[in-house]
Protein backbone atom coordinates (compact mmCIF):
# COMPACT_ATOMS: atom_id res chain seq x y z
CA UNK A 1 0.00 0.00 0.00
CA UNK A 2 1.14 3.22 -1.05
CA UNK A 3 2.15 6.00 1.92
CA UNK A 4 0.35 8.56 0.13
CA UNK A 5 -2.48 6.98 -0.54
CA UNK A 6 -2.56 6.03 3.47
CA UNK A 7 -1.87 9.48 4.53
CA UNK A 8 -4.35 10.76 2.55
CA UNK A 9 -7.56 8.42 3.43
CA UNK A 10 -6.54 9.26 6.86
CA UNK A 11 -6.79 12.96 6.15
CA UNK A 12 -9.75 12.71 4.77
CA UNK A 13 -11.87 10.59 7.44
CA UNK A 14 -9.87 12.46 10.87
CA UNK A 15 -13.40 12.35 12.13
CA UNK A 16 -13.66 8.40 11.89
CA UNK A 17 -10.54 7.68 13.12
CA UNK A 18 -10.65 10.38 16.37
CA UNK A 19 -14.40 8.35 16.72
CA UNK A 20 -13.03 5.42 17.10
CA UNK A 21 -10.35 6.25 18.93
CA UNK A 22 -12.58 7.52 21.65
CA UNK A 23 -14.77 4.18 21.67
CA UNK A 24 -11.61 2.63 22.28
CA UNK A 25 -10.92 4.64 25.07
CA UNK A 26 -13.95 4.64 26.77
CA UNK A 27 -14.40 0.44 26.48
CA UNK A 28 -10.87 0.63 28.03
CA UNK A 29 -12.18 2.45 31.12
CA UNK A 30 -15.48 0.59 31.29
CA UNK A 31 -13.58 -2.21 31.11
CA UNK A 32 -11.60 -1.79 34.16
CA UNK A 33 -14.03 -0.06 36.05
CA UNK A 34 -16.05 -2.90 35.87
CA UNK A 35 -13.66 -5.11 37.28
CA UNK A 36 -12.41 -3.18 40.29
CA UNK A 37 -14.71 -0.90 42.19
CA UNK A 38 -15.55 0.62 45.60
CA UNK A 39 -18.44 -1.08 47.83
CA UNK A 40 -20.26 0.27 51.06
CA UNK A 41 -20.29 -2.19 53.68
CA UNK A 42 -23.41 -2.50 53.22
CA UNK A 43 -23.08 -3.87 49.60
CA UNK A 44 -19.79 -5.84 50.90
CA UNK A 45 -22.02 -8.05 52.89
CA UNK A 46 -24.01 -8.90 50.07
CA UNK A 47 -20.44 -10.41 48.30
CA UNK A 48 -19.74 -11.95 51.44
CA UNK A 49 -22.48 -14.12 51.69
CA UNK A 50 -22.16 -14.88 48.21
CA UNK A 51 -19.05 -16.87 48.96
CA UNK A 52 -16.41 -14.09 47.81
CA UNK A 53 -12.66 -14.40 49.33
CA UNK A 54 -12.07 -11.24 52.02
CA UNK A 55 -8.77 -10.10 52.27
CA UNK A 56 -7.38 -7.95 55.12
CA UNK A 57 -4.28 -6.23 53.66
CA UNK A 58 -3.52 -4.58 56.85
CA UNK A 59 -0.64 -5.53 58.45
CA UNK A 60 -0.64 -9.19 60.85
CA UNK A 61 -0.56 -7.11 63.98
CA UNK A 62 -3.71 -5.05 63.08
CA UNK A 63 -5.11 -8.17 61.58
CA UNK A 64 -5.11 -9.90 64.98
CA UNK A 65 -6.35 -7.63 67.29
CA UNK A 66 -9.78 -7.18 65.10
CA UNK A 67 -10.77 -8.18 61.66
CA UNK A 68 -13.61 -9.36 59.36
CA UNK A 69 -14.90 -12.47 60.02
CA UNK A 70 -13.51 -15.07 57.48
CA UNK A 71 -11.01 -12.96 56.25
CA UNK A 72 -7.77 -14.15 55.18
CA UNK A 73 -4.63 -11.67 56.19
CA UNK A 74 -2.45 -11.14 53.08
CA UNK A 75 -0.66 -7.60 54.16
CA UNK A 76 0.19 -5.31 50.96
CA UNK A 77 3.69 -5.47 51.57
CA UNK A 78 3.72 -8.89 49.71
CA UNK A 79 0.97 -9.15 48.14
CA UNK A 80 0.82 -10.58 44.80
CA UNK A 81 3.26 -13.84 45.56
CA UNK A 82 1.05 -14.91 48.64
CA UNK A 83 -2.28 -14.14 46.96
CA UNK A 84 -0.88 -15.94 43.42
CA UNK A 85 -0.46 -18.64 45.58
CA UNK A 86 -3.56 -19.08 47.24
CA UNK A 87 -5.10 -18.34 43.47
CA UNK A 88 -3.39 -21.24 42.20
CA UNK A 89 -5.37 -23.60 44.53
CA UNK A 90 -8.53 -22.88 43.52
CA UNK A 91 -10.32 -24.89 41.14
CA UNK A 92 -12.72 -21.53 40.24
CA UNK A 93 -12.21 -17.97 40.63
CA UNK A 94 -14.64 -15.91 43.24
CA UNK A 95 -14.66 -12.45 43.58
CA UNK A 96 -12.23 -10.91 45.83
CA UNK A 97 -12.76 -8.22 48.52
CA UNK A 98 -9.90 -5.98 49.35
CA UNK A 99 -10.10 -3.68 52.85
CA UNK A 100 -7.06 -1.92 54.65
CA UNK A 101 -7.99 0.26 57.53
CA UNK A 102 -9.57 3.51 55.74
CA UNK A 103 -9.72 2.73 52.66
CA UNK A 104 -6.82 4.58 51.17
CA UNK A 105 -4.49 1.70 50.52
CA UNK A 106 -6.90 -0.22 48.41
CA UNK A 107 -6.39 1.29 44.92
CA UNK A 108 -2.61 1.15 44.52
CA UNK A 109 -3.17 -2.69 46.79
CA UNK A 110 -5.42 -3.73 43.52
CA UNK A 111 -2.95 -1.86 40.87
CA UNK A 112 -0.44 -4.97 42.61
CA UNK A 113 -2.93 -7.06 41.56
CA UNK A 114 -2.93 -6.49 37.92
CA UNK A 115 0.15 -8.44 36.83
CA UNK A 116 -1.83 -11.57 38.50
CA UNK A 117 -4.24 -10.86 35.60
CA UNK A 118 -7.02 -12.27 37.57
CA UNK A 119 -10.65 -13.83 36.12
CA UNK A 120 -12.28 -12.32 39.49
CA UNK A 121 -13.61 -8.79 40.45
CA UNK A 122 -12.07 -7.64 43.06
CA UNK A 123 -13.69 -5.08 44.69
CA UNK A 124 -12.73 -2.65 48.16
CA UNK A 125 -14.57 -1.34 50.93
CA UNK A 126 -15.02 1.92 50.87
CA UNK A 127 -13.99 3.79 53.78
CA UNK A 128 -12.17 0.04 54.66
CA UNK A 129 -12.62 -1.66 57.82
CA UNK A 130 -13.29 1.78 60.11
CA UNK A 131 -16.25 2.12 57.70
CA UNK A 132 -17.08 -1.09 58.58
CA UNK A 133 -16.69 -1.03 62.12
CA UNK A 134 -18.70 2.44 62.12
CA UNK A 135 -21.38 0.54 60.68
CA UNK A 136 -21.59 -1.55 63.93
CA UNK A 137 -20.79 -4.88 61.64
CA UNK A 138 -19.28 -7.19 63.42
CA UNK A 139 -15.53 -8.04 63.85
CA UNK A 140 -13.38 -11.04 65.20
CA UNK A 141 -10.59 -10.92 67.09
CA UNK A 142 -7.89 -13.67 67.01
CA UNK A 143 -7.72 -15.76 69.88
CA UNK A 144 -4.86 -17.19 71.36
CA UNK A 145 -4.54 -20.97 71.41
CA UNK A 146 -3.52 -22.27 74.71
CA UNK A 147 -0.98 -25.00 74.85
CA UNK A 148 -2.82 -26.78 78.31
CA UNK A 149 -5.73 -29.34 77.26
CA UNK A 150 -8.91 -28.50 78.21
CA UNK A 151 -9.97 -29.78 81.43
CA UNK A 152 -13.35 -31.11 80.08
CA UNK A 153 -12.97 -34.24 77.18
CA UNK A 154 -15.65 -35.24 74.66
CA UNK A 155 -16.94 -38.60 74.80
CA UNK A 156 -16.23 -40.35 71.82
CA UNK A 157 -18.34 -43.10 70.87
Amino acid sequence: MNKELLFYFLNENWILFAGLFLATIMTYISFISSRFSALSPEQAIRYINDGAWVIDTREIEDFRREHIGGAKNHPASNLNKTLAEEIKKQKTPADILLYCLNGARSIPTIKKLKPLSLEAKVHYIQGGFNAWKAASYPVSKEVKKSKKKHPIKENKK
